[in-house]
This record gives structure tokens, C-alpha cells and sequence, in this order.
């Protein structure tokens, strides 16, 4: 079955689905992904406002050697995101 469905003609394809079909799957995906996206950067932008928010507490109510810190283990947790992102996508391609 898949032996046929990926050597399948386009122009048979084409003729047996509806071109109206096709749109609408086409909009209905689309719009899905327009309101994740739009629920994730409204979650992202109130992450950051709480992140930001206390951090300038604790920098704040601290010494002011806890901004250093701050900026190493930020720097630290870069690198850790960037590899296990790279570990991420190799393991996924397989």
C-alpha cells in the first residue's frame, strides 16, 4: 500500500480530491497554527516579565556580586540549552 501511495500520480490525486477540499484542509491548518503560535509568544512574553522580575528582586535585595553569579550561571545554562537542543535534533532525525 505505501509502494503505491508514493509512486501515485499527482494529476490522479488531483483528480479524485476536490480542489475546495484541499483549501480548506490547507486554511484549517493554517489557522491551528497561527493561534499555538500566538498562545506560545503570549506565554513566553509572561515567562519573561516573571524571570526579569526576579531577577531585579534578587539583584536588588542582594549584594551586588549576586549579579555576577547571575550572568555566569545564565551564560552556563546557554550552553547547556544549545546542547541538548543539538542532542535533541540529532536523536530526532533518526
Amino acid at each position: 500500500m505505501i509502494k503505491r501511495l508514493l509512486y501515485a500520480s499527482l494529476g490522479n490525486f488531483y483528480n479524485r480530491v476536490p480542489t475546495g477540499r484541499i483549501v480548506n484542509r490547507l486554511t484549517k491548518d493554517l489557522r491551528e497554527l497561527d493561534e499555538s503560535i500566538m498562545y506560545s509568544f503570549l506565554f513566553f512574553l509572561i515567562n519573561m516579565a516573571e524571570l526579569l522580575g526576579n531577577l531585579a528582586i534578587c539583584a536588588y535585595s542582594t549584594s551586588p556580586l549576586v549579579v555576577v553569579v547571575m550572568i555566569v550561571v545564565g551564560y552556563l545554562a546557554n550552553l547547556l540549552r544549545k546542547y541538548y537542543l543539538r542532542t535533541q535534533m540529532e536523536v530526532s532525525r533518526f
